[in-house]
């Protein structure tokens, strides 16, 4: 179940992380890699393919009031969703680090999409405008970085523009 259909979360962002097919991780390694990470998270929802391969997964970060839905995506259309990418983001960046990461997406064949979304406290409606005091972005930051690490890939937020 997405956590789109779930009414106590919020979607906030999405990053996508790319990377090549050959570096698709294992089911066995996400669990790894994000069990071993220093926050507490829950994993529900882990999905592979039947030769073990990540597929999907939710993570749950109590304390951060967050959680993240992380799917694999090996679609054929990628060359036209990274060439989009790259023109819209080449004008909007200006540091080389992050142009020379923006370039390396055509190295890439594959994709995990990380959707982020918020828990929503008791006090709050999804309705209201004001942020949650207690909402962490690090849970994001930590998964990424994990999956990262473990891929190879670029990973990255078209809409605002950042990449990690």
């Amino acid at each position: 179940m997405s956590l789109f259909d779930h009414p106590e979360y919020r979607w906030r962002e999405t990053y996508q992380l790319f990377h090549k097919k050959t570096r698709r991780p294992t089911l066995e390694d996400v669990k790894r890699v994000l069990g071993n990470a220093r926050e507490k998270y829950q994993l529900e929802d882990l999905k592979g393919d039947d030769s073990g391969c990540f597929e999907s997964v939710t993570v749950i970060a109590p304390e951060a009031f967050a959680a993240i839905d992380i799917t694999y995506v090996g679609d054929d259309q990628g060359d036209e969703q990274i060439d989009k990418i790259q023109e819209e983001m080449k004008e909007i960046l200006e540091d080389p680090e992050d142009l020379a990461k923006l370039e390396s997406l055509s190295e890439y064949d594959a994709c995990l999409d990380l959707l982020h979304f918020e828990r929503l406290s008791d006090l709050m409606s999804q309705e209201d405008e004001e942020m949650n005091n207690c909402f962490d972005p690090g849970a994001l930051l930590t998964v990424i970085e994990k999956l990262t690490g473990l891929s190879g890939g670029v990973c990255l937020d078209s809409a605002s523009a950042t990449i990690m």
